[in-house]
């Protein structure tokens, strides 16, 4: 790793980079400027080059398993914390109490237990309902034909605040596939939206690999990885 100076400086100039493509590719779309959010998955990095993340302009943070995230929690960041990986009912409790968005709610016993400590610990936290949109059976997530009834489940608590829908892409798709099945996710939040009367406005969708295809596809949360925060001095992506 290079030096955090060297790095912050690579991490900006990286970013720059990458917004410029997202604003490029919105407007090709004909979206809104700044219509879809970068999250910079910051597991791949320790709380000092965490920090150097968000003096670089990336606020939003990703993290998928609570023990990595904890240092840079810890650090008090001013950044906005996503939670991006399988929720363990055992460190819920911290999760609710840290993060800011969960991106893999997939249980109703789990929104449960989200909906109560959301009102025992004061906290609003935007919740995202993970949907297999692949069927891989390795995947974690709602099947599609299983997200409307737990959408609407949802709609009965109290203090859940379910706003979208999140997927992970097959591993190894090309853009033709990746362009699929993100289209898939689109057309069933808009069906689910529509049948439940319930307000979906976000897709977290697309990763370093296919962030250009999940913008094309509506996509308004990216999580980004390795072509933000690695130390390869490379725009390949």
């Amino acid at each position: 790793m290079t030096s955090l100076e060297d790095y912050e400086i690579l991490v900006r100039r990286r970013f720059e980079h990458v917004l410029g493509r997202v604003e490029a590719a919105l407007a090709e779309a004909g979206r809104v400027p700044g219509s879809a959010r970068i999250v910079a998955v910051s597991k791949y990095v320790d709380a000092s080059h965490a920090a150097c993340l968000v003096r670089a302009g990336l606020t939003q943070l990703g993290e998928n398993r609570l023990q990595v995230a904890q240092p840079k929690l810890d650090s008090k960041l001013p950044a906005t914390w996503h939670f991006i990986g399988p929720l363990q009912r055992n460190k819920l409790r911290r999760i609710v109490a840290q993060f800011d968005w969960i991106h893999s709610l997939d249980r109703c016993e789990t929104a449960r237990d989200i909906d109560r400590l959301c009102l025992e610990l004061g906290r609003e936290v935007r919740c995202l309902v993970q949907v297999n949109i692949s069927g891989e059976a390795e995947k974690s997530g709602l099947a599609p034909s299983e997200v409307q009834a737990f959408v609407e489940f949802c709609e009965t608590l109290s203090n859940l605040h379910v706003v979208g829908l999140m997927m992970i892409g097959s591993r190894g798709a090309d853009a033709r596939q990746s362009r699929e099945e993100m289209g898939r996710l689109r057309t069933l939040r808009d069906a689910v939206a529509q049948a439940s009367a319930t307000a979906l406005p976000e897709l977290s969708m697309g990763m370093s690999g296919d962030y250009l295809e999940a913008v094309a596809e509506g996509a308004t949360i990216l999580r980004l990885g390795r072509v933000l925060v690695t130390d390869e001095d490379s725009f390949d992506k």
